[in-house]
């Protein structure tokens, strides 16, 4: 049911400390001549599809256990999984009803000190736990897949150690009791398309500390839903870490495994004053039979990047995906996209390479003086969005592609408070953004879904983890239309293209919306229910599809305090199913 969960994975947002304000849009004037059939801008109303809300039994995770995520199937049940770092797991069982029917604590006494906890896995109805152990004696990182009985809410078999690594891992310190310490993060996943597949992956711990002088090193381990191995290597990357960011790691549905570099010329800093890029992108793509990388490259002459992904199509190619700027690298003014050739490796021309975002999209649900900058900027051929990253690309059964992306930033900044430092964090999760390229290569339409979601932090450190609770949003498709669901402020239900959203603020209110993006790229919003009328609140990107016409939530006490959310573990929970015809 649920997806893939890296415990304390850090949200890569969150690493971009750049002040912005939400509004201060640079646009450019668009250079495509397109037909006004291909443009949907109608006022957001009430739809009246029928949504039924189903309720489940109210629980609480057991004490000091944190909930990590759910894995199920509506034939067999579903499984809450909480946690102890190091030292307990429990498995509570639901019935399809989401009504609680057992608590399963896990023993672990058998377990080596000190193991951790990487992910859980669902391979097309499939479960596995994986976590990690470390040897000190022998010095050796091995990693290990125990099966899941979701009937039965066990753990069944026997662990099975699939990968051994002589090396240290690199990953990430974390508080794993009182004042202990300890590495997580240190393998990672990604599953293909069609869950047939998964790539583990993992970072060795630099030997030699200087950017300069060091090579990343990568395991990387293709294994099927049976957990054998497929293919399995490890990898010296070509370019010193100084010059190499690693974008992402990808995996087709037919194994082959990918990596997306971003490699710098001369200079790591990114520069603008002669209006070209000093990087471009290389794909390392990683075949069963060949020992070697084939290394495809990529550079946009004049065009800066500012997000970027890969992807697989329908056709079984991989198809590259980012957000361009004419002017500066982090603005967006269209979506680029090229094709790779599975067959000869090549980057191909299939599309026509770069797509702007028309300028009377931007001007929609902005406030009179925003949409008046966007009249003068296109005069000056300057429309851009400064804060859009691709939040997630659908690959349609026709060939077409959807490119979601929404506007987000962090702001933050230092204060003192009683001889102590704190950081003050502004979080702002915008306008979405949707483009559809066609199989043909055009431009079919674009579309923007307006909200403004606010939350504000205080914390002790910069940077934040990946929890944002009632913001961003959860994304899926039925029948050929997308359901998105996020928070929302009430008087956005009705909302006209000539307005602005009004702000929601994460942790006071707010409702749970549904905005249906039609295949004819008609839009229509639906109110759910209101967190304060049902007194439970809901974190959307923990929703998950369990059938055709059914998705499900997990949802936690409310309380009227804007910080109710900070202590979400020890409240009670429910689970609540929502089915649309």
């Amino acid at each position: 049911m649920l997806r893939i969960n890296n415990i304390n994975k850090k949200n890569a947002y969150f690493y971009k400390y750049f002040k912005q304000t939400h509004k201060n849009l640079k646009m450019k004037k668009q250079f495509l001549v397109l037909s006004i059939s291909l443009l949907f801008l109608l006022n957001l109303n009430a739809q009246t599809a029928k949504t039924t809300i189903t309720w489940g039994s109210e629980f609480m995770s057991p004490k000091k256990h944190v909930f990590t995520g759910v894995l199920g199937n509506p034939k067999d049940g579903y499984v809450s999984i909480n946690q102890r770092y190091g030292k307990s797991l429990t498995l509570q069982k639901f019935n399809t009803d989401l009504k609680l029917k057992s608590e399963n604590a896990v023993d672990l006494k058998t377990m080596p000190k000190g193991y951790m906890s990487e992910f859980f896995l669902d391979m097309n109805n499939k479960y596995y736990w994986v976590y990690s152990t470390w040897d000190k004696k022998a010095k050796i990182e091995q990693l290990n897949v125990r099966p899941i009985d979701i009937s039965t809410a066990k753990l069944t078999g026997k662990s099975t150690p699939v990968i051994k690594s002589d090396k240290k891992l690199a990953g990430d310190l974390v508080a794993t009791g009182f004042y202990k310490i300890g590495t997580a993060n240190k393998w990672e996943s990604e599953l293909s398309d069609n869950g047939s597949k998964v790539l583990v992956h993992y970072r060795l711990k630099p030997e030699i500390k200087d950017d300069s002088k060091n090579k990343d090193v990568i395991g990387l381990y293709v294994f099927d839903s049976e957990f054998e191995e497929i293919s399995g290597r490890r990898v010296e990357m070509p370019y010193v870490e100084e010059f190499l960011d690693i974008m992402s790691y990808q995996i087709d549905n037919a194994g082959n495994a990918y990596i997306l570099g971003k490699v710098y010329e001369g200079s790591k800093k990114e520069k603008t004053k002669d209006k070209k890029p000093n990087y471009h992108f290389e794909i390392f793509k990683y075949t069963k039979d060949n020992s070697e990388a084939i290394k495809i490259s990529l550079k946009l002459e004049s065009t800066f990047v500012s997000s970027i992904k890969l992807v697989e199509g329908k056709e079984g190619n991989m198809i590259l995906v980012g957000y361009y700027s004419k002017s500066t690298y982090g603005a967006a003014d269209g979506v680029f996209c090229f094709n790779l050739n599975s067959t000869t490796n090549k980057i191909e021309n299939k599309f026509k390479g770069f797509y702007e975002f028309p300028s009377d999209i931007m001007k929609a649900y902005e406030k009179s003086r925003t949409a008046k900058k966007v009249n003068d900027k296109e005069a000056k051929d300057a429309n851009e969005l400064t804060s859009l990253k691709i939040k997630d690309i659908m690959v349609n059964e026709d060939g077409s592609f959807d490119v979601f992306g929404e506007e987000y930033t962090h702001i933050w900044y230092v204060r003192i408070n009683n001889r102590r430092v704190e950081y003050v964090h502004k979080l702002i999760y915008g306008d979405i953004y949707v483009m559809r390229i066609g199989a043909d290569g055009e431009m079919k339409q674009v579309n923007k879904i307006p909200k403004y979601q606010f939350k504000s932090l205080t914390t002790s450190s910069p940077v934040l983890a990946n929890e944002v609770f009632g913001m961003s949003f959860y994304l899926d498709k039925k029948d050929g239309n997308y359901f998105i669901y996020y928070v929302d402020n009430l008087k956005n239900l009705n909302i006209k293209a000539t307005d602005a959203p009004e702000r929601h603020v994460d942790g006071a209110g707010g409702v749970l919306m549904s905005t249906k993006l039609g295949s004819d790229g008609s839009l229509t919003k639906n109110k759910l229910f209101d967190f304060r009328e049902k007194k439970y609140y809901i974190n959307v990107t923990e929703m998950d599809r369990i059938g055709p016409n059914d998705y499900v939530a997990l949802a936690y006490a409310y309380s009227d305090s804007p910080f109710a959310y900070l202590t979400f573990n020890s409240k009670p929970k429910k689970f609540v199913q929502i089915s649309v015809k």
